[in-house]
């Protein structure tokens, strides 16, 4: 560089950092840093103005002007990682070490300059290519961050897009920064189309813009601090979203029952890449965000880890966050056998959930109730509505501890009868989401409770079936109605369980919180053979996306973590008593186990091997179904039918049984 050799350049330089920093101090908390010279080169060993202390004087100029905001410095040979061997540290404070990675270079740059024309993939043993390889290549840059305690940034890396294995590469990059703690930047995402990530092709001449590509995906991933161990998982989500969503109306992501303290922190960051990787852009979020016991700086706790690990993430990557209020939020008691707690206000409560910059900017909700935590959400242009009901929507008196009562009050379903149901326009379709679930077999905590959900149950059974209900004295006619419910979603149980009653799919969501005997006893026989939720696989975190899709009149559920993929057929199949009823699977599903179970009668008895569990016994007395899927009615009532393939996938289909 000619500012080495020449003091007139170097002065012009320096000047320039100074001009820099005049214009820019103050804003140190927006600005990551002043990177003084990119990829500094410095061939001969003396010269008379080194690429170090050419930026040590730029350094000084900008201290005199700009005491805050952090210096970037580079090292010799394009500030590659063998320059840090003889690196020397600036002496003044909040100074960042940058190193460009293109390790090694006749990978990631084949066919960029010509020099390296001939393919090579990553990783490639027989050249001894491969993660280790780069740790070892590194090892100056770790061993000056420790002798000096200073912090790294990555300022460049990547390998050209037709580089096989570019995406491996990617991700070994990202997982090694990570593990030293090193912030990082990739190198270009939309500058020339070899660097940039949404091209794909084979050679220059066939590069074209495809959006999505697998480096992009480990990009995002990185990014959105995504364990590396969810690569192959998502990578076979996200195919399955992005072909669903060709031929769906809308989708969203399905996520319930956090409860922090035992929550692995992955599923937000995973929402922000799914987000980022596909165009679902809606988060409906069940509520339960806090554990069941502690006090109240654990409710403080918990209130910042989900603003922050959660509703953050996904607004930041571009998402729309929906929540509903769980019966936890935001309640605790001390411990089981204390009778001490702590429950936030129903309006705090409020001005937590209803926060969300989706919820501020599109939700419809009572004006008049200034603790109202149920709203609807409109999409003329998909004539889709979305219900998110509070089925906990007053506080105890009696007690601390556990103070959200189960239930909803008159003020809420005259509300949601009349602005949120009564309004649906015709020839749209309504998805609702409530915590607590109303009907029995999706509920089966205590047997009070669906009598304490009936109000809202008689009201969404009455809007589907143009019937009447009452709510105190008012009675509401819904013969005229035109729109259609697709079901009611809900969470609560942390297991898995589905029921069609009276014209309503009611369907429930495994908790994303690591609770492994409330999902795997509490899922059979709805899902069988689930995986243990561990720490450090993809099954330790669980939500679903959803696609509504009109056409076809289903809803298909795709799980990230353990379980299979589920396909609901929203409208009931007519059956005869003593007249079979053959029904078939789709033909992606091969060799399906059928099951038949009666739609309103469950079973609950003590289990066995734990106290805190129940064993579930469901019968078939309305209808059998036989090995090939001919359905035989027994007596009128409805049911649901069950096909299951081997790998975990299933589709679920209503009958309802007449004589």
């Amino acid at each position: 560089m000619r500012m080495f050799t020449d003091k007139t350049c170097l002065d012009l330089y320096i000047a320039c950092w100074e001009k820099i920093a005049r214009r820019f101090k103050g804003n140190a908390d927006v600005i990551y840093g002043y990177d003084l010279l990119n990829e500094p080169h410095q061939n001969r060993h003396e010269v008379p103005y080194s690429y170090w202390d050419a930026q040590r004087l730029a350094a000084e100029a900008i201290r005199r002007t700009d005491p805050d905001t952090a210096i970037i410095m580079e090292a010799n040979l394009s500030s590659s990682a063998p320059a840090y061997e003889y690196m020397s540290p600036l002496a003044m404070p909040n100074v960042i070490y940058e190193i460009h990675m293109y390790i090694p270079s006749e990978y990631t740059h084949q066919g960029v300059t010509g020099g390296w024309s001939e393919p090579r993939r990553w990783p490639d043993e027989s050249r001894g290519w491969n993660r280790e390889m780069l740790r070892e290549r590194l090892a100056p840059v770790v061993a000056f961050s420790k002798r000096h305690d200073a912090k790294i940034f990555v300022g460049e890396f990547s390998a050209i897009a037709w580089a096989e294995g570019a995406d491996r590469y990617l991700r070994d990059c990202i997982a090694l920064f990570d593990e030293y703690g090193w912030d990082w930047c990739y190198h270009a995402f939309n500058e020339w189309r070899g660097w940039n990530v949404e091209f794909g092709g084979d050679s220059l001449a066939t590069l074209r813009r495809v959006g999505d590509t697998r480096r992009k995906r480990a990009l995002l991933d990185g990014m959105n601090g995504v364990p590396e161990y969810y690569e192959g998982h998502l990578a076979k989500v996200r195919d399955r979203l992005n072909t669903l969503s060709t031929k769906c109306d809308d989708a969203f992501f399905f996520i319930t029952d956090l409860h922090l303290p035992a929550n692995c922190f992955h599923s937000g960051p995973i929402l922000a890449s799914l987000i980022a990787g596909t165009d679902i852009r809606k988060v409906l979020c069940g509520g339960d965000m806090t554990g069941a016991f502690g006090d109240k700086a654990d409710i403080d706790k918990t209130v910042a880890s989900y603003l922050g690990s959660w509703v953050a993430p996904v607004e930041r990557a571009g998402g729309d966050f929906f929540p509903a209020k769980g019966n936890h939020d935001f309640t605790i008691r001390e411990s089981m056998s204390s009778t001490n707690g702590y429950t936030y206000s129903g309006l705090e409560t409020r001005n937590i959930l209803m926060d969300t910059e989706a919820v501020r900017t599109k939700a419809v909700t009572n004006a008049d109730d200034p603790e109202a935590c149920y709203y609807y959400v409109d999409f003329p242009e998909k004539k889709i509505r979305y219900i998110v009901a509070d089925t906990t929507d007053s506080i105890r008196t009696d007690r601390a501890y556990w103070g959200l009562k189960y239930g909803m009050g008159e003020k809420q379903l005259h509300w949601l009868a009349e602005k949120a149901i009564a309004t649906i326009p015709d020839g749209w379709a309504v998805l609702v989401m409530n915590h607590i679930p109303v009907a029995k077999i999706v509920n089966c905590e205590w047997d009070d409770i669906p009598a304490l959900m009936a109000p809202w149950r008689n009201l969404l059974e009455a809007y589907q079936n143009r019937g009447k209900t009452k709510i105190g004295e008012q009675e509401y006619d819904f013969s005229s109605a035109g729109g259609t419910l697709l079901c009611d979603l809900t969470g609560h149980e942390h297991a898995e369980r589905q029921t069609f009653q009276h014209g309503l799919w009611h369907i429930t969501q495994p908790s994303d919180a690591a609770y492994n005997a409330d999902y795997q006893y509490g899922s059979a026989p709805w899902c069988e053979n689930l995986p243990e939720r561990k720490k450090g696989t993809p099954w330790e975190q669980n939500f679903d996306a959803v696609h509504i899709d009109l056409v076809n009149r289903a809803l298909h559920f795709t799980r990230i973590g353990g379980g299979g993929n589920r396909t609901f057929h929203l409208d009931a199949r007519p059956a005869r008593v003593g007249e079979p009823l053959r029904l078939a699977a789709a033909p992606e599903l091969e060799q399906v186990k059928w099951a038949c179970y009666d739609a309103d009668r469950v079973g609950i008895y003590p289990h066995p091997d734990n106290k805190w569990q129940k064993r579930y016994r469901y019968y078939n007395d309305i209808a059998e179904i036989s090995p090939d899927g001919v359905l035989t009615a027994k007596r009128p009532g409805e049911c649901v039918v069950l096909a299951t393939a081997p790998n975990g996938d299933r589709e679920l289909f209503a009958v309802r049984c007449e004589e």
